[in-house]
């Protein structure tokens, strides 16, 4: 009844221990909760997904034995401060919960859907666990493409504890965030330690990691990863090689696909990477890692930049808190 297999993909861990992609292993067993579903996928893996504002959509994998911690200290909708104990994390207290649609799709994937916001949850068994997340342009009245999981592998829990987490990412896509940062404000290309240290004299183009960390980014689709079908397919993929500059920011502005967030809630030691690491077989994407802890992270819709910083902010707890 395994829902996955072990790989080896090269990085340092402790004698033993394998990580291990989470797959659906037979049709999964679709249960709704308020504001979203719950879906069993086998071998003990559970997705939840739970759309807490017209543009913000929760997203958690569990594992059998259920979370690692059940509390946070990061998302505070409608709160001026934390408790002590912290927030418990299926919490939907503060947040708009607004009226969603549950359906099935033609091939019968779970599309979970606000006015603004939608995730396509693919059910082939035997396939990689992968979402799929589209917006709503008000202009147009189509729904495009925002983000998608990797494809070949998008979801790993590690026996020692680990998580992963894999997108897709186009070449020329624009990434902003994760707190305190070296190098140039656009992070394409970059991978990041997130964990505090007291970096005295550090170099402010390359050093890292700093005191300050926030697992929490932007991304913005270059203009060649725009959906112009409109149907929330990608265009075809392109090959590994991404590397190279950045675009300027000027040209990051122009087009291109709606911006988003990704927050992962977690105070785990993690990792960032924003096409640093290249795989033949994978083609290019973006990744967050961790040490520890459970896989829970927001999907916030600009779709401009600005939005998404103005949802993301914990400055103004009384807007989304997230």
């Amino acid at each position: 009844q395994a829902s996955s297999y072990s790989i080896d993909d090269g990085e340092p861990r402790p004698c033993g221990a394998v990580r291990m992609l989470a797959r659906l292993v037979r049709e999964p067993r679709l249960t709704e909760h308020k504001g979203g579903c719950t879906l069993d996928i086998g071998g003990g893996l559970t997705l939840s997904l739970t759309c807490v504002e017209v543009d913000i959509i929760r997203v958690s994998l569990l594992r059998p034995s259920g979370r690692a911690l059940d509390r946070s200290w990061m998302v505070a909708p409608g709160m001026a401060s934390l408790p002590e104990e912290g927030r418990p994390k299926e919490s939907t207290e503060g947040f708009a919960m607004p009226d969603t649609t549950l359906e099935r799709t033609a091939d019968g994937s779970v599309r979970l859907s606000t006015g603004r916001l939608r995730v396509t949850v693919g059910t082939a068994v035997g396939e990689p666990l992968r979402l799929t997340w589209a917006w709503h342009d008000e202009v147009t009245g189509d729904w495009k493409l925002l983000l998608r999981d990797r494809p070949t592998g998008a979801y790993y829990v590690g026996a020692d504890g680990r998580v992963s987490h894999y997108v897709s990412r186009r070449r020329g896509d624009a990434y902003f965030g994760c707190g305190e940062r070296s190098g140039a404000l656009n992070r394409a290309g970059r991978r990041f330690d997130l964990r505090c240290v007291d970096a005295m004299g550090y170099d402010a183009e390359r050093s890292d990691p700093l005191y300050k960390f926030y697992p929490f980014y932007i991304g913005k689709p270059c203009a060649s990863s725009a959906d112009p079908s409109g149907t929330g397919e990608p265009p075809e993929a392109l090959g590994p090689d991404g590397h190279g500059e950045p675009p300027p920011l000027r040209a990051v502005s122009r087009g291109g696909g709606g911006a988003y967030g990704v927050f992962y809630d977690s105070m785990a030691r993690a990792a960032l990477d924003f096409g640093c690491e290249l795989n033949n077989y994978h083609g290019l994407f973006a990744s967050y890692q961790a040490e520890c802890g459970d896989l829970d992270y927001y999907v916030l819709l600009g779709p401009r930049v600005r939005s998404v910083t103005a949802r993301s902010s914990v400055a103004d707890r009384r807007d989304s808190g997230v």
